[in-house]
Parts: structure tokens; sequence; C-alpha cells
């Protein structure tokens, strides 16, 4: 059984995060868990977007913990919004926190990032070490081309929309080829970069690839 409770987290220079954490109750067995971080607040995102939402369902229907939380200054979130420069420090609080959380395997943890989230993952893959699996959904391809993202040899997912005109499938794809580590790749037919009615399909995917990797 899982519990959903809305909870802080404390990133750089105290400031306190907003966030809300599905675990199982606490019992013998402790659960993989996906941290999952929003797109850009500009164009609207924050952790209550469409695709979080329906990833984070499925993957409690499947037992998997979850914790969704907005970055500095977007919701309650307090501090300031940093387009990128800070928020790989709210990423790494995050992902201590959901660790460390009762009934959650600390051993076991993926993380999603959609696009600015993406975005934001990809830059600061070497701080996070204890990630087995990333799940990075329309990430902007300048992050893509990222030394740090390119050089990581874990296993990664990416996903994008055949008519998603920010990050074009092929020019996604072919950025793909110099990646080091394992790679997927799936797009999503009709869906374009906001995913608008194709997000339980980018949700069963992202899930899917959770679910084999932890």
């Amino acid at each position: 059984m899982l519990r959903q409770t809305a909870i802080g987290i404390y990133s750089t220079g105290k400031i306190l995060l907003d966030g809300v954490i599905a675990a199982p109750s606490q019992g013998t067995d402790k659960a993989p868990a996906i941290l999952m971080c929003h797109p850009h607040p500009m164009l609207g995102g924050d952790m209550n977007s469409p695709v979080l939402l329906a990833a984070s369902a499925l993957a409690n229907e499947h037992g998997l913990a979850t914790l969704r939380f907005d970055f500095r200054g977007v919701g309650r979130s307090e501090g300031e919004f940093s387009n990128g420069k800070h928020e790989g420090k709210d990423v790494e609080r995050a992902l201590a926190f959901l660790a460390n959380f009762p009934g959650v395997d600390g051993a076991r943890l993926g993380i999603l990032g959609y696009s600015f989230g993406a975005s934001v993952l990809l830059r600061a893959l070497p701080r996070l070490k204890r990630v087995t699996c990333f799940a990075l959904v329309s990430p902007p391809l300048s992050s893509v081309k990222d030394r740090a993202a390119t050089k990581d040899k874990r296993v990664k997912l990416f996903l994008t929309g055949q008519d998603d005109a920010v990050v074009p499938s092929a020019t996604l794809q072919r950025l793909l080829d110099d990646m080091r580590g394992p790679v997927q790749f799936t797009e999503i037919p009709g869906a374009d970069h906001r995913l608008r009615g194709c997000e339980q399909a980018a949700a069963e995917r992202v899930v899917d690839f959770m679910l084999q990797q932890l």
C-alpha cells in the first residue's frame, strides 16, 4: 500500500522546496523509487505537469515510490528560479531525501526529467552517482551535447514526440550516437513538445523502462 505525503526538502542556502512523495507503507520490503523533475516554469512547468502526474500514478500502481518537487522559485518552493544555474543542487538534495525516506530502497533509484528537468539532470550527472538509470523526455539538444552526458555510461531512455518542433526526433537520434552508455530511444507518434493527449503513452514507456532497470 502506498501513502502520498506533502513534504519539504531543504536545498542549498536553506531554501525549502515543495514536494509530494508516494511511498509504500513501512514493511519488510523496500521499493525502488523515481525522482521526477519538471519542465520550465516559463512554459507552465511544475511538479503537477500532466506527464509527471501520469508517470507518477502509473509507477505507484506498479509498486514504485515517486517524488515530485518544484524547483526553487516555482510554485510554493522558496528562493529564486535560476534557469539551470543552481537547480542541479535541488536535484541532489531531493535525491538524498528520497533515498533515505522510509520504505524506499536507496540502492534502486531512477530519475525522470522532462524538458528543462531533463537538461538539469544531464548537466548534473557526475553528481548523481547513486542513480541507476535516467528517463529523459524531450531534453533540450544543447544538454544532450554536454560532455557530462556523452561520457556517462549508465543506461538512459530518451523520449520525444514525433512532431516536437523544439526537440526534433531525427536530430535527437543523431546526437545519441555520441553517447557512451546503453541508450534507448522512443518516439511518440503525433506528439508535440508538450505531449498533449499523449501523456499516458509517454508514462507507460517511462515506467516500463524503470521497471526493467530497477
